[in-house]
């Protein structure tokens, strides 16, 4: 059994380029979309009197599933991408114009974890232009 589950996202973050530019890039639809600029609106519906300051995209790339180690999950999260980008320099483009595309891994654990990501790895999502960030949950239970 193993110590941890993880899901994965892919967020994309741009200041100025819209998510309907974006979307095209992608051949998948965003679980959370919305460009600078539009109204931010309550989940209730209300509009509040902000805007969004930047695009924003998250795609649910790796469902929340058990993993034996970090190897499998991102090697799972690079495959997918792989699959679904039309372009393989599209998030180059997006970094390189001021935005951002990173996996958001969420960790869940019961136990103490402690982890390195392999080289491998690494270099496969550096290649992809995408960044990974890590949030551990502690105590998580099903």
């Amino acid at each position: 059994m193993s110590k941890f589950s993880i899901d994965i996202s892919l967020q994309i973050k741009h200041p100025e380029i819209s998510a309907e530019v974006l979307k095209k890039e992608i051949s998948l639809l965003p679980a959370t979309v919305h460009s600078v600029g539009d109204k931010v609106i309550r989940g209730d519906g209300k509009e509040l009197p902000f805007t969004y300051n930047e695009t924003y995209l998250c795609y649910d790339i790796v469902p929340l599933q058990d993993f034996s180690d970090i190897f499998e999950a991102l090697k799972s999260a690079n495959d997918f991408v792989k699959n679904k980008v039309k372009n393989n320099s599209v998030f180059f483009d997006i970094n390189q114009s001021g935005g951002s595309a990173s996996y958001y891994l969420a960790v869940y654990t019961k136990d103490h974890l402690a982890f390195s990501i392999p080289s491998e790895i690494l270099r496969e999502t550096s290649e992809l232009g995408i960044g990974i960030g890590v949030e551990l949950f502690q105590n998580y239970t099903e």
